[in-house]
């Protein structure tokens, strides 16, 4: 079936409203209009070409659930752009610059070249081939999702990641807004065959996942993280190389490796999860020792509040400062130079 056998020749026309034109099993956009002022959604047909399409959408674009190989002759649109579950090896023929997000997932690309150099809203390549993030788009005001793909490495992660949502924070938004911070809402690599994170955003507003990977550390991590952190079933042995700060939860359960909490968050603001841990021996001491401050633990051997362990624990971090005063002390008086000469 044609769109002209559902809608009649509309070829060469302006039309103002929005087109859905899905489960029609539709083989060619032939007959399409050349600008629709609205949205055009001709997902979970069986398109195999754009050929046809709508020279100009001025709002959202869909093309989901079909048979494409290529965006050849893909209209110029002015909203969203959702291509997913398709049979694309590349995304060469999709405009430079899109006002929303883009979404390609499940598809069949091995590499992201010809994709949207800026993307103003949330990038999604979830679900392909791709071995490498190199020609992704430079910069991606939202959202970043490259999880289950091939990756090795973060390295050709966009240059510039920007929040675009309000945020309250008006040093933070002029720092962002000048590219002094590279930051993000939320970043997801799960599911990828990753052994560094070398090459992600220094900064995290949102969620940062990267869970189900070959990590054997956290270095290379965002040095901050305003959400949720999630290395869930990774292979390093203890949290060095972690954030300094995550300002919501820290999921590092189902590490079979992990045995040590040695180079834990300075801050955590809610919840420690380190459930599914086998290695893991002495939970509660070993909160304690590395001082892991959190409103809520979860742990094989339990789980309990900060306020079950306060005592012990602030008791230990004043043993810890002194002792770090005595060192420092030490460290000074080491360094005191005798300028008297001696007279022989």
């Amino acid at each position: 079936m044609t769109f002209e056998e559902i809608y009649g020749d509309l070829s060469n026309k302006l039309i103002k409203k929005n087109i859905n034109i899905y489960n029609k099993k539709l083989i060619s956009l032939e007959g399409s209009p050349k600008i629709i002022d609205g949205n055009f959604f001709c997902r979970n047909n069986e398109l195999t070409t754009l050929k046809w399409c709508p020279e100009i959408v001025n709002g959202d674009f869909d093309c989901s659930n079909n048979k494409l190989t290529s965006l050849k002759d893909c209209s110029d649109v002015e909203g969203s752009f959702d291509c997913s579950n398709n049979k694309l090896e590349t995304l060469e023929g999709i405009q430079q610059i899109l006002k929303s997000y883009f979404i390609c997932k499940k598809n069949n690309l091995k590499t992201l070249k010809g994709s949207p150099k800026e993307v103003d809203g949330d990038f999604h390549c979830a679900s392909n081939q791709l071995t490498s993030l190199k020609y992704c788009p430079q910069i991606v005001n939202g959202g970043f999702n490259c999880s289950y793909n091939n990756l090795m490495t973060l390295e050709d992660s966009p240059k510039e990641i920007n929040f675009s949502c309000e945020y309250k924070d008006e040093v933070l938004a002029k720092d962002i807004k000048e590219g002094k911070l590279k930051i993000v809402s939320h970043y997801f690599c799960n599911n990828n065959n990753l052994i560094s994170l070398k090459g992600r955003p220094k900064k995290i507003i949102g969620v940062f996942s990267c869970c189900y990977n070959d990590l054997t550390s956290l270095e290379g991590r965002p040095s901050e993280v305003n959400g949720y952190f999630s290395c869930q079933c990774n292979i390093f042995k203890n949290l060095e190389g972690r954030p300094k700060i995550v300002k919501g939860g820290f999921d590092c359960s189902d590490n079979h490796l992990l045995s040590s909490l040695k180079g834990r968050p300075k801050e955590i603001e809610k919840e420690l999860d380190i459930r599914e841990c086998p290695k893991l021996k002495n939970v509660k001491q070993q909160i304690i020792k590395n001082q892991i401050k959190a409103k809520q633990y979860f742990t094989d051997e339990g789980n309990f509040n900060f306020e079950e362990i306060q005592i012990e624990f602030e008791k230990y971090g004043k043993l810890l400062l002194n002792n770090m005063k005595n060192i420092n002390k030490q460290k000074m008086n080491n360094k005191k130079i005798d300028y008297d000469l001696a007279i022989f």
